[in-house]
């Protein structure tokens, strides 16, 4: 335990330890043509898949790959230390290699296949379990109780939210912090822009 959190108080680590997590295990294929599809990404909503979503960086920014080569990633959710986080990466790459062949427009393009990489990423996705909410209003009124702190972000808030709209909260932070105006007011106003499980504190 590091020296801050060993100064946190036990009721506040209590509720911390309650908010859970899904982890992301990230498979990069890269294939050897131009581009797959059209789309940024999609879903794999068959029970028979075991990945959840690909996407194609190209079609994101260009500048992600060279001409001549396009990737995807698979996406696979996961919990830390389960059967899938534990895999070793040629097994998680053969189990992508499964799903690609039960695709109708990636199973023929298996040949194209050269090269991959894997990522884990522990603590992606937060698990809205029943008062999950309690538990995250706690640790965010002790947050509050310090002047020169303000959290914003999936993580910072234990909030399920687009990518976009994370981008937008970084960007109006760094104008609190930027002009100085970190009062706990102004931060609670800005909380409840994008939290609607937060209550007066």
């Amino acid at each position: 335990m590091n020296l801050f959190v060993a100064t946190v108080p036990f009721p506040v680590r209590y509720h911390a330890s309650k908010l859970r997590y899904i982890s992301l295990i990230l498979v990069y294929i890269e294939f050897s043509v131009e581009r797959i599809t059209e789309d940024h990404w999609f879903y794999l909503l068959d029970p028979n898949f075991k990945f959840n979503r690909i996407t194609e960086q190209k079609n994101l920014s260009a500048a992600t790959m060279e001409s001549g080569k396009t990737v995807l990633s698979f996406e696979l959710t996961c919990r830390i230390g389960d059967e899938y986080w534990t895999m070793s990466d040629e097994a998680l790459f053969e189990l992508a290699k499964t799903d690609c062949k039960s695709v109708h427009f990636l199973k023929d393009k298996m040949s194209a296949i050269t090269d991959y990489l894997v990522k884990r990423v522990p603590n992606v996705y937060e698990i809205y379990s029943k008062h999950f909410d309690e538990h995250a209003e706690q640790l965010l009124a002790y947050l509050g109780e310090f002047e020169n702190v303000a959290t914003a972000g999936r993580r910072g808030l234990f909030l399920q939210g687009d990518q976009h709209q994370s981008v937008e909260m970084g960007l109006k932070v760094a104008d609190i912090v930027s002009n100085a105006s970190l009062d706990p007011q102004h931060v609670q106003n800005f909380l409840r822009q994008y939290v609607r499980y937060i209550d007066e504190y």
